[in-house]
C-alpha cells in the first residue's frame, strides 16, 4: 500500500506539468497491492495536438508509443466543459485493488488550469468517485475506445 501512495504522490506531481504540455484526456491505472516485480503503471494521454501517448512503466523499464490521431478539438473541449458541471459520487469499494483515474483538463476563463475528474476506482482508498455528468462517461468511452487496455 505504502508504494501505491508514494506512486500516486509522484503521479500527482508531474500532472501538473504534463497537463500543461496540452493534454486533453488522461487515463492512469496503478496496480493494487502486488510484489515489485508486477508493478505496472500505465497512462494513456489523448493531447490537444491530434497525438495519444501510451506509457508503460515497470520498475526503471519504460516504453512510450505515439500514435497520430484526428479529433474534433472543438467537441472535446465542449464535452468537457459539459462533464465540469457535473457532480461527483462516492461509494466504498474494496481495497487493495488497482488505482484506476481518468481526467480532462481545461483552461478556464480565468486562464487557469483545471483538472475535471472523470471517474477514479482507488483501490488504495477504497472509494470509488463518478461524476454523473452524460459527457463524463462519453469521454471515459472514448478514452477506453482510443487507449485500448
Amino acid at each position: 500500500m505504502l508504494k501505491q501512495s508514494v506512486s500516486e504522490a509522484a503521479l500527482l506531481l508531474s500532472i501538473a506539468s504534463t497537463a500543461q504540455a496540452g493534454i486533453l484526456l488522461e487515463r492512469v491505472t496503478l496496480p493494487g497491492e502486488t510484489l515489485p516485480q508486477n508493478y505496472i503503471t500505465k497512462k494513456c494521454f489523448v493531447l490537444d495536438t491530434g497525438q495519444m501517448v501510451k506509457q508503460y512503466q515497470l520498475q526503471s523499464l519504460v516504453s512510450k508509443q505515439v500514435i497520430p490521431l484526428q479529433l474534433s478539438k472543438a467537441t472535446i473541449k465542449s464535452a468537457i466543459d459539459l462533464a465540469a458541471t457535473g457532480t461527483i459520487t462516492s461509494k466504498n469499494i474494496a481495497v487493495d485493488g488497482p488505482t484506476i483515474t481518468y481526467r480532462a483538463y481545461r483552461i478556464g476563463a480565468d486562464g487557469k488550469l483545471t483538472a475535471v475528474m472523470l471517474y477514479q476506482e482507488n483501490g488504495g482508498s477504497g472509494k470509488e468517485y463518478s461524476n454523473n455528468s452524460f459527457d463524463a462517461k462519453v469521454l471515459r468511452n472514448f478514452i477506453d475506445q482510443n487507449c485500448g487496455d
